[in-house]
């Protein structure tokens, strides 16, 4: 009886510490669960931003009368509304502030002045993004000139060279001279790659041999000018107020204070499509076109803008 008591025992506190045991780990009951929202709005600004990549570009060793070679710059919309124009211009007529012609030094030209740029299409053509055409002081032999004419010279591209004049308008500057910005004044360009004799130097004699272009806009510092036909088809041209240098371009829209490069018939967008939308890129080819008769070394380095509307 004894034996048997104690066992009953020993079985009643196995039981009270497996009943023990059983409690403590019983999975406690969380209270109960809850959810609920709130509202989330964002309103974006608007913004027009461009970034341009790569951010720098550089042509070596270019011989005179080449091409350096067909580079891209990628303009990716990064602001919040769409592009609906661009347009690129070059610092030339700032870097390059006084007549280079004659001159042993690269570092008189400005690099912009060797760029050309052109929209992304099969069919699109190279065009100067900010040249500009010096004139030559002296008379250029067996040539022969607009009646008036006041300044000449040649329009170089990579390979061939065409000889212009300028005639000026009225009324003149203060000065007594000048005055290429005015009415009246007038710019012909020889047809044929200049070499040397009468008929690629003939501005005046047959009118086969040149084209003229049409003044289509006057401002306080630049007359501007475009051609339908010829070495400058399609170009625009300015002629500065002192009939000293034409700034050759094609897709400078700037029309701030005096400059109003916009005011001609053949300046043209650099985008391919009616909008650029966020995250969208515009790709844009590029090349460097040295004309012959240009020192060795490096030119002084020129910054390209490309501007955005929306």
């Amino acid at each position: 009886m004894l034996k048997h008591g104690k066992f009953m025992n020993q079985k009643m506190l196995l039981t009270w510490i497996s009943i023990l045991l059983s409690t403590i780990f019983i999975p406690i009951s969380l209270a109960d669960y809850n959810e609920t929202s709130i509202t989330v709005d964002v309103n974006v600004s608007t913004v027009t931003e461009i970034r341009i990549n790569p951010t720098y570009l550089n042509w070596v060793q270019v011989e005179p009368g080449t091409a350096g070679g067909e580079k891209e710059i990628d303009v990716i919309n990064i602001g919040s509304v769409n592009v609906t124009g661009m347009y690129g211009y070059l610092d030339t007529i700032t870097v390059e502030s006084s007549n280079p012609i004659g001159s042993s030094s690269a570092s008189d030209y400005g690099a912009g002045g060797f760029l050309t740029m052109k929209r992304n299409e099969s069919s699109a053509e190279h065009y100067f993004t900010g040249r500009l055409e010096w004139n030559y002081t002296d008379w250029i032999e067996l040539s022969s000139m607009p009646t008036g004419a006041v300044s000449w010279g040649w329009f170089r591209n990579a390979s061939s060279e065409y000889v212009w004049g300028l005639v000026n308008g009225t009324p003149l500057n203060d000065s007594g001279s000048g005055a290429c910005n005015h009415t009246g004044s007038a710019l012909r360009v020889n047809k044929w790659d200049d070499v040397g004799n009468t008929t690629t130097r003939d501005l005046a004699d047959v009118a086969s041999n040149y084209v003229n272009a049409n003044l289509e806009t006057e401002t306080e510092d630049w007359g501007i000018f475009s051609f339908a036909s010829g070495p400058w088809n399609g170009y625009c041209i300015a002629a500065d107020a002192n009939c000293t240098k034409l700034y050759v371009y094609k897709f400078d829209r700037r029309a701030t204070g005096s400059t109003n490069f916009v005011g001609c018939a053949n300046i043209a967008f650099l985008n391919t499509t009616m909008y650029i939308g966020s995250s969208e890129l515009q790709t844009i080819n590029l090349d460097a076109w040295v004309p012959y008769g240009i020192p060795y070394g490096d030119t002084s380095q020129g910054i390209l803008t490309i501007y955005a509307e929306s």
